[in-house]
């Protein structure tokens, strides 16, 4: 994988979801179910749409950094919920169908 990749995120999530969930809100999540995780994905998911539209209308753009931020933070526990192997193959999919190209681009609306 590249320079960029999220390997290390991924790694401090693995020891997360071992924690004691009064002590970490990665675990805290994971422990609700996938149902809970799957809902806060799409909490975030909504948020980085309004902050998106926001931005587009000439609002600031932090907003927008900070909430993609955070779905991709919820993205990562979701593919976690789902067991170790569950990312790689994800990973390999994206860059399989040229995905990572599309990721690039992403760059033009935080500029």
């Amino acid at each position: 994988m590249s320079r960029g990749d999220l390997s290390w995120l991924w790694d401090v999530l693995e020891q997360r979801k071992l924690a004691d969930p009064k002590d970490s809100y990665t675990a805290r999540l994971l422990a609700a179910g996938p149902g809970r995780v799957a809902r806060k994905l799409g909490e975030e998911a909504a948020e980085t749409i309004i902050a998106g539209i926001a931005a587009s209308f000439g609002e600031s753009k932090q907003a927008l950094v900070e909430e993609s931020a955070d779905l991709l933070y919820h993205l990562l526990v979701f593919l976690l919920a789902g067991g170790p192997t569950h990312f790689h193959h994800h990973l390999v999919g994206i860059e399989t169908q040229g995905m990572g190209n599309h990721l690039l681009h992403f760059g033009w609306m935080l500029g």
